[in-house]
């Protein structure tokens, strides 16, 4: 009886440190789903508009042009065999500056949010927190 005793008690006093942490950590942390409820995140806005190979990002106070590195590539063919068996893939090195220029500006922490048609290219609506 006194080992059925010690282990309920053991389990409430677990429960309650566990309560006590989830209140602190709710009135002193940044909860994970914060960023998903109006007025809790905050977030930055900019376009990007991709049209003729050219990309630029328009923020609030800033426009900014991606330009393609200007280091020629060698046009190597690199040839890979994917599933080890009976298919192969044939690849050679190109540039594509659109998706080089989206990797930069994800790698600065923006989302797209959405693609739009505008004019000859497109335009993305990206967000960021800050």
């Amino acid at each position: 009886m006194k080992k059925a005793k010690k282990s309920r008690l053991t389990w409430i006093l677990v429960l309650a440190g566990v309560a006590g942490i989830s209140v602190w950590a709710a009135r002193h942390g940044h909860s994970a789903g914060a960023e998903g409820q109006p007025g809790k995140a905050r977030w930055e806005y900019a376009r990007v508009y991709i049209s003729a190979g050219k990309v630029t990002l328009h923020e609030a106070g800033k426009e900014s042009t991606i330009q393609p590195p200007q280091n020629r590539l060698s046009g190597n063919i690199v040839r890979g065999d994917v599933s080890g068996e009976r298919y192969t893939a044939t690849s050679k090195v190109v540039r594509d500056l659109e998706a080089g220029a989206l990797n930069l500006i994800g790698s600065q922490g923006w989302e797209a949010v959405a693609v739009t048609p505008r004019d000859k290219g497109f335009m993305i609506l990206m967000k960021r927190p800050y």
